[in-house]
């Protein structure tokens, strides 16, 4: 299963695009913080990871440090490609 949920703050928004076939997408970086249990001990986390949202969700106004719960799946960018991007599906 491919299922990814992440509270997270919003630290830059690209521009609107569209694809070939005239689906809007829109890509921006989001920043994780939080402090998780491991083996008993607990540990600081910080990540960044870029995401991307399309169609109905590309309507929303995505701002720089909007803070929200994203769901998604993680997918690689291209088939060339070995960076992972995080596909948001639902934004709370």
């Amino acid at each position: 299963m491919n299922e990814l949920s992440l509270t997270g703050e919003i630290i830059h928004v690209e521009p609107l695009r569209f694809t070939p076939a005239g689906v809007p997408l829109k890509e921006f970086r989001l920043k994780h913080e939080s402090q998780q249990t491991e083996a008993k001990f607990n540990k600081k986390v910080f990540l960044e990871i870029n995401c991307i949202v399309a169609g109905e969700q590309t309507k929303l106004n995505l701002q720089p440090g909007d803070k929200k719960v994203f769901q998604g799946f993680l997918e690689k960018r291209s088939q060339k490609s070995n960076q992972i991007i995080f596909h948001i599906t639902h934004i709370e």
